[in-house]
């Protein structure tokens, strides 16, 4: 315990002069001024014999800093191609694409740009016991399909009869079950989440592994590996079942189509974003600002490693289907094409990403 070497007042309660009372506080002071966590503090308790202080490890807070003013084309390389579309350019065996259009919309892999950036000098030592959070943070601008070998414009400028394919038809599970070709309203989403650099502060691309590999953590699968699969599988060959373990770790960004009728004479629209006033058509009172989606990730690290860089990526178009009377979501393989017909219509819409950030922080002794 601390004493102040002071003199008491009470129980004589006796006339001092201002110079004996001005003593009695410049005393209080030179002691309290010393308290810290290992001392007596203000209530009467030494704390650090009733619980560890949490303590702050690293925090940090990274965006690309692209961003746009409605309305406004989308520089090339924000768009993110659905692993459907045959313009897919990363090999048969990869399902995800890094986020790295930098403050002008421009492709830029050099650490430091777009979403891929180091921490401290020398990384930080993350160790067992750690409580890890990264807060995501994306605006997504517009969407982009790909159909029947037509890429769309950012504009929407695709003819009312081809965009109608895409959500024409009974939609839902009747589309991969034998039903009509088209979508259900929500039936489709893509991924975006956060891949760890623990081997080198160069940051090479290949350097990056998921949260579950670095930290060996459960509940944080590996979507970098999937390969797309055709419509119409009876459960889809690598389906998610368990939705809800499968995707905690991860940002969940909603597609959606509709149509006001399934007739190809009426217009078709996409009501969550455009980024832009639709014009094109003349009934554009779906058109809605771009979608700003956000999300935390929270767990415990399992292992020592040195934390470098975090770098965000993109996976879909995930697709909703069932196995019986389980929901599952699967990776759309099949590109949207109406010659195909039935339940080989598939997905191949890309997104056009905006501003992109995350956030870390990581506590020990929690």
């Amino acid at each position: 315990m601390s004493r102040a070497p002071i003199t008491n007042f009470y129980p004589d309660n006796a006339v001092i002069d201002a110079t004996t009372l001005n003593n009695q506080y410049s005393s209080v002071a030179t002691a309290t001024a010393l308290i810290n966590q290992e001392n007596v503090r203000f209530e009467g308790v030494d704390t650090r014999q009733i619980f560890t202080n949490p303590v702050l490890i690293e925090s940090q807070q990274k965006t690309n800093g692209y961003t746009l003013t409605v309305p406004a084309t989308p520089a090339a390389g924000a768009l993110y191609l659905a692993r459907a579309d045959p313009a897919w350019p990363y090999g048969g065996n990869v399902s995800e694409i890094p986020i790295n259009h930098d403050t002008t919309g421009a492709t830029n892999t050099v650490i430091g740009f777009g979403t891929k950036h180091n921490l401290q000098a020398g990384g930080v030592d993350v160790k067992i016991g750690d409580v890890i959070r990264i807060d995501l943070d994306i605006q997504a601008w517009t969407i982009q399909e790909q159909i029947a070998g037509v890429t769309d414009s950012p504009f929407g400028t695709l003819t009312a009869a081809s965009r109608a394919q895409l959500c024409n038809g009974v939609g839902g599970q009747a589309v991969l079950f034998g039903g009509n070709h088209g979508s259900g309203m929500g039936e489709w989403c893509s991924l975006i989440y956060p891949k760890v650099n623990i081997t080198s502060a160069a940051g090479n691309d290949a350097n990056y592994v998921s949260l579950g590999s670095a930290f060996t953590i459960t509940g944080a699968p590996n979507f970098g590996n999937l390969v797309g699969n055709a419509a119409g599988a009876n459960p889809p060959a690598g389906s998610f079942f368990d939705l809800q373990n499968d995707f905690d770790n991860v940002l969940v960004l909603p597609i959606h189509h509709m149509s006001s009728a399934n007739l190809l004479a009426r217009k078709s629209f996409m009501p969550y974003y455009e980024g832009h006033l639709n014009t094109t058509y003349s009934d554009y009172n779906f058109d809605m600002p771009p979608l700003r989606e956000a999300t935390s990730i929270i767990f415990v690290a399992n292992a020592n490693v040195t934390l470098f860089s975090i770098h965000l990526y993109y996976n879909g178009i995930w697709r909703l289907a069932a196995s019986g009377n389980t929901p599952v979501l699967y990776l759309e393989g099949q590109p949207c094409n109406p010659a195909a017909g039935g339940q080989n219509f598939g997905v191949s819409t890309g997104v056009f990403l905006e501003e992109c950030r995350w956030g870390l922080q990581i506590l020990r002794n929690v």
